[in-house]
């Protein structure tokens, strides 16, 4: 569907005077063969009160709210008055809604911030992914590297779409969940620790100034760690109830320098004994 039959939007709207602006406008974005309408929604001001800007991108369509869906606005400003509170959402964050939602999902991931063609975004900022509650709960027990993995799976897209397809399907999660090792041990969310292979070394790493909290420090048995996508990565493993497979944008495994995982296990002696997808 070309731009040509649909309006094109360009606007920016004050959402709390003085304070806290968003930029609406539609753009194209090129996925292998494919061209994918969308609409974006860009934030300017959360940075003064300490919260990284959102984007909030979706597919553009005959059937979206001309012209353009309203619902999102009331989100920013919520954001923005917790955010003056000191509640700020990071990488890996949640926030669950209530039933009716934003679009009829439940829930809205945090991810980090990648490139994203036709517009023009923060230099730091926060993809919003929106959930269904089914995926809202695997988030919580899985981690949001592996949901987001598994969503980059389904539309071959590396590291993960930061479009939000209003008419696409819940993931299919159940035998992952009877199946994941997750089960096994106790999980515990670290958005500011990465895991990843490179060389035949496993790494782990954590952000600068952010000490492993006691909460995910192992006591009487196995810990597993939830961490975010490590940036100089360019590949993720992604693992389904049937088969594990590595997502990327390259063409040639060859040009694969390093593969993220989504958990790491830790024992007593603190020291990682597994790691996978």
């Amino acid at each position: 569907m070309a731009f040509s039959t649909l309006p094109k939007i360009d606007t920016t709207i004050t959402l709390i005077e003085e304070k806290l602006n968003v930029s609406i406008r539609t753009h194209e974005h090129y996925t292998g063969n494919q061209m994918v309408n969308c609409l974006s929604y860009v934030t300017s001001g959360y940075e003064k009160v300490g919260q990284k800007e959102l984007v909030f991108t979706m597919v553009y369509g005959k059937k979206t709210e001309k012209p353009y869906p309203a619902i999102l606005l009331d989100f920013f400003k919520m954001v923005y008055q917790l955010a003056e509170e000191g509640k700020i959402v990071d990488e890996g964050d949640i926030t669950e809604l209530t039933a009716g939602g934003v679009f009829h999902r439940r829930g809205v991931l945090y991810a980090g911030n990648h490139f994203i063609s036709g517009l023009t975004t923060p230099a730091n900022f926060l993809s919003m992914i929106l959930l269904t509650s089914g995926e809202l709960e695997a988030v919580k027990h899985m981690g949001h590297l592996r949901i987001l993995s598994l969503l980059g799976r389904q539309y071959r897209y590396y590291p993960y779409p930061f479009w939000n397809d209003l008419e696409r399907k819940e993931l299919a999660l159940s035998q992952i969940k009877k199946k994941t090792s997750l089960n096994k041990v106790d999980v515990a969310l670290y958005n500011k620790a990465t895991v990843s292979l490179a060389n035949d070394t496993i790494q782990f790493k954590i952000q600068k100034d952010s000490p492993v909290p006691d909460s995910v420090l192992p006591n009487e048995m196995a810990l597993a760690l939830l961490p975010s996508l490590e940036m100089d990565a360019n590949a993720c493993y992604v693992w389904s109830s049937d088969m594990t497979e590595i997502i990327t944008g390259h063409t040639e495994v060859s040009e694969i320098t390093r593969i993220g995982g989504c958990f790491c296990w830790s024992c007593l002696n603190r020291k990682p004994i597994q790691w996978g997808c």
